[in-house]
């Protein structure tokens, strides 16, 4: 998980700056794609993660 979020951050941090420094707040996709980023941490669901069977 780590490495997609380093990945990731990298390939949009300069264009999310940039958007934020035009109009001033940050661009709506990539804000809620943060957002269900940080709800996917916070669960605990990752990708790729094994099922388990009850």
């Amino acid at each position: 998980m780590s490495d997609f979020l380093e990945n990731f951050f990298k390939k949009v941090s300069k264009p999310v700056e940039a958007f934020v420094r035009d109009t001033g707040y940050g661009p709506p996709r990539i804000t809620l794609s943060f957002l269900w980023i940080a709800a996917l941490i916070a669960q605990r669901n990752y990708i790729n993660k094994p099922k388990t069977r009850h």
